[in-house]
């Protein structure tokens, strides 16, 4: 399902419609405009503003900015406070969450950007992850591949014609982002025991986790349809009701 949020007023019309089992999937371009990115880094608190500061290429800090404001629009409506009231903490591996006890409703939430692009999920009560990465050449692929890849996904990768390497690799790189994420692990030389299927015309499963059997059936994952230039993939804990069906995926204008 797919809704349009006009970044003019702030509110993501419909919002409140959404069954607490879905998760959602917001997503959004950083707009051209400065006057829309500097009412929204108006909202953020000192140390967003700072860390905002260190980056320094300018397309980075207009990601960053523009997905931590659009995050707390969005968890604002959800919440109906105003954004700069949203509080986060930040786990050991620094995924972000809000603070215990600070609000009624359970949200858990998790924010990607790249390309200019910035994805949010978003749901109730249960962890989730998301990643997202513009898709282009890489002449370390092979090298990275051997870093990332389990030998059954690498043989599997190895054998795939030229021209549909990267998006596997994509693939398989942004389902392994999103699990650490919604785990918050943070681990990235676990990456290898994460072992999901590449082959383009295989759905999106987990082959192996850590944790075994007991992670497998807690976690599921999607790919997000971003488009040719683009792989992104959600990570949400299973609660025996939450399918793909059940991913609302939404854009802005």
């Amino acid at each position: 399902m797919m809704h349009a949020w006009d970044q003019a007023d702030g509110r993501p019309p419909g919002f409140s419609l959404v069954p607490s089992e879905a998760v959602q999937v917001w997503q959004a371009w950083v707009p051209e405009s400065e006057t829309t990115l500097t009412r929204l880094r108006r909202t953020l608190s000192p140390d967003e503003s700072a860390r905002a500061e260190r980056f320094t290429h300018a397309a980075t800090r207009r990601e960053y900015v523009f997905g931590r404001g659009f995050l707390r629009q969005l968890l604002g409506s959800a919440l109906s406070v105003a954004p700069e009231r949203v509080e986060f903490t930040y786990g050991h591996a620094g995924k972000p969450g809000l603070r215990p006890g600070s609000f009624p409703m359970d949200w858990r939430f998790n924010l990607a950007h790249s390309g200019g692009r910035v994805l949010i999920a978003l749901a109730q009560g249960r962890e989730v992850g998301v990643d997202l990465e513009f898709l282009q050449e890489m002449p370390d692929g092979p090298e990275l591949a051997k870093r990332i890849f389990s030998p059954r996904e690498l043989t599997e990768w190895q054998a795939l014609a030229a021209g549909l390497k990267a998006r596997a690799f994509f693939k398989g790189w942004t389902r392994k982002e999103a699990w650490l994420k919604a785990t918050g692990e943070g681990l990235t030389e676990a990456l290898a025991e994460i072992e999901t299927t590449l082959a383009p015309d295989a759905p999106p499963a987990w082959r192996a986790l850590p944790g075994g059997l007991t992670s497998l059936r807690q976690w599921g994952v999607v790919d997000l349809p971003l488009g040719a230039n683009f792989a992104g993939a959600l990570v949400f804990e299973t609660t025996g009701q939450t399918k793909e069906s059940a991913v609302e995926t939404t854009t802005t204008t």
